[in-house]
């Protein structure tokens, strides 16, 4: 080494060199490496953020829900009755949205086309109710028809074989010349 003028120091540089250009080059290493940063700074900005929101946005936000009031006016602006905070008038909407009368397609009069011929059958949240119960016998006979299905094509496809097997066990083949 000393007779080509390269010192141990050198020599060894060289070979880290030489190491890290083949592990970086481009035979899959290096987007192993990428792929792998880009996740380690994206779940840290994503930690970071979430830190801020839970501490400072999720707090602010909850106090203006709960202090914000809504007042009922009258189409000149002027105001009516007492003013409600945002949680009762979310509480107020969805009662009247529940309770609110459907017909037999959980249409209101104001959503009918012909509302001259529609005719109140029940309120929403019994309409949603039945439906989901229909929903849920529906699927629940579909399962069981696929299954009573399937168990009778296999007997169907047995039966027809050992049929078949019959047939064949009893016909005899002759081969006659003349």
């Amino acid at each position: 080494m000393k007779d080509l003028g390269i010192t141990k120091a050198e020599l060894a540089e060289r070979v880290v060199d030489k190491i890290a250009e083949d592990f970086l080059r481009d035979d899959g290493y290096s987007d192993l490496i990428e792929r792998s940063v880009s996740k380690r700074v994206q779940k840290a900005i994503d930690d970071a953020v979430a830190e801020v929101g839970n501490a400072v946005v999720d707090p602010r936000v909850k106090e203006m829900v709960e202090a914000w009031t809504i007042q009922t006016t009258n189409a000149y602006g002027e105001k009516r009755g007492k003013p409600v905070s945002f949680t009762e008038y979310l509480v107020k909407q969805a009662e009247t949205y529940m309770a609110e009368p459907v017909d037999f397609k959980g249409s209101t009069r104001a959503e009918c086309r012909d509302s001259y011929s529609w005719k109140a059958s029940t309120t929403r949240v019994a309409y949603l109710v039945n439906k989901h119960l229909q929903y849920g016998i529906e699927t629940a006979m579909k399962q069981a028809l696929q299954s009573a299905n399937g168990k009778i094509a296999d007997g169907i496809t047995e039966a027809v074989r050992m049929t078949l097997t019959e047939i064949l066990t009893s016909v005899k083949a002759t081969v006659t010349t003349k």
